[in-house]
């Protein structure tokens, strides 16, 4: 099975490009068209960009509901978050206030621990 590298493929689809070229090329002159005189048309153009717009507009509206619901959302996990932080800072006096009877209670679990893990 044969390896086909990434700069034999880039130069065949290039050879296949120059093809294409050179067969559409010759008969391209007979596609082509005369633009419509200037003022013409400006109706169904109008008429184009206006719908366009009304869905620019819309996808704007989304976008920004979308950010503002996020800010909130993020704004509620913040202030959430820093309540949490703050218990969490009061808790830390409580602990160094507290920490040889928390340490003494835990050697005595640790040791019932290890004599039950003892016992047969």
């Amino acid at each position: 099975m044969a390896v086909i590298s990434s700069v034999d493929l880039i130069e065949a689809v290039l050879a296949l490009c120059l093809m294409i070229a050179a067969l559409v090329c010759p008969f391209d002159r007979h596609w082509r068209t005369r633009p419509p005189p200037a003022g013409d048309l400006w109706w169904p153009y109008a008429w184009l960009v206006q719908n366009a717009l009304v869905g620019v507009r819309s996808a704007g509206q989304w976008c920004g509901d979308v950010k503002a619901a996020s800010v909130g959302i993020a704004l509620a996990i913040e202030k959430r978050m820093m309540a949490r932080l703050t218990q969490l800072t009061a808790m830390e006096s409580w602990m160094r206030h507290h920490t040889s009877g928390l340490m003494m209670a835990l050697a005595i679990v640790l040791a019932l621990l290890l004599i039950w893990e003892g016992s047969p």
